[in-house]
């Protein structure tokens, strides 16, 4: 018989099991923009499809060995992405499953340990189990699951902001992706919005600040922070993911104009973009897509000459 595992959650069975119907949430914006998850594991998606989500979750529990943990982040993750997926009947099992909980726990609890394991291999470890949940957490998010994640948005909002301006590449890939995949529903752009992050965080990071236009030039917030990496002048992958989750943001015009008419002065780090700018903005991932196109015709020219 099933009951409760270690980490509180309830554990598998046929006699406990009833599965709720969880229907996906709408996004709150008219356009979406959807990029392919930064890979996180060799490990790839089984043949098993639904019937593998209820052990994948159950790997998850706080006892898990790490090394199980970071393998079923990574079959998660390829299970989710799967466009074969129907999102009712894998939102339903991952509620039943606890995997929102589980997901949140981890990243939380690793992000925590990657810390105190500084460079040693086990904080490595745990620094790439928070890249493997923030990423099944965003796929969560892309499947409609907002309200799973709704009760962890607090703690995972203050890790994946602040891994936007990390100075490893990958893990700061995954917090972008994480954040385009979320800022689709209300609440997450508006704690993003709002979110501080220090501006020195962004220079230590190589992120370009331009704090000419700002009044606080201490901090900046977790909008301002995605439109540098959106606008950044190498481009790029990363670029292209910002400028989604920007465009996202921007679409939330009443979250926007809350805080600009009622909030100026108490959070004088938000910058304030005007409406030529808005425009300007919202037309990014298009821009920034049409480069890319353009940039992989031209090499794909430059290797025809370089054959013939």
């Amino acid at each position: 018989g099933g009951g409760a595992g270690h980490d509180g959650l309830a554990e598998p069975s046929e006699a406990n099991f009833v599965l709720p119907t969880i229907s996906p949430r709408a996004a709150d914006v008219a356009t979406v923009y959807r990029s392919p998850p930064p890979p996180y594991s060799p490990a790839a998606a089984g043949v098993e499809g639904y019937r593998a989500l209820p052990r994948l979750c159950v790997s998850l529990s706080a006892h898990a060995p790490v090394t199980a943990k970071r393998r079923a982040l990574g079959l998660l993750a390829g299970l989710l992405d799967s466009p074969s997926l129907d999102s009712t009947t894998a939102l339903s099992l991952l509620a039943a499953y606890g995997a929102a909980e589980r997901l949140a726990g981890l990243a939380t609890a690793s992000a925590a340990d990657a810390e105190t394991g500084g460079a040693r291999r086990d904080g490595q470890l745990h620094g790439l189990m928070v890249e493997g949940a923030l990423v099944c957490l965003g796929l969560v998010y892309r499947l409609g699951g907002a309200r799973l994640i709704a009760p962890h948005l607090s703690g995972l909002t203050l890790i994946a902001v602040s891994a936007l301006t990390s100075i490893e590449p990958r893990e700061r890939a995954v917090a972008v992706f994480f954040w385009q995949a979320a800022t689709t529903a209300v609440e997450p752009a508006s704690a993003l919005i709002k979110a501080t992050v220090p501006m020195a965080r962004l220079s230590a990071a190589g992120i370009a600040t331009g704090t000419s236009f700002i009044r606080d030039r201490t901090f900046t917030s977790g909008l301002g922070t995605m439109r540098r990496l959106a606008q950044a002048p190498a481009g790029g992958r990363v670029a292209m993911m910002a400028a989604g989750a920007l465009a996202h943001v921007l679409q939330h015009r009443a979250v926007l104009s809350t805080l600009w008419t009622s909030s100026p002065e108490s959070l004088s780090y938000l910058e304030r973009i005007l409406p030529e700018e808005e425009e300007l903005l919202l037309s990014l991932p298009e821009v920034l897509r049409q480069k890319a196109e353009d940039a992989r015709a031209q090499n794909g020219l430059a290797d025809d000459g370089a054959r013939s």
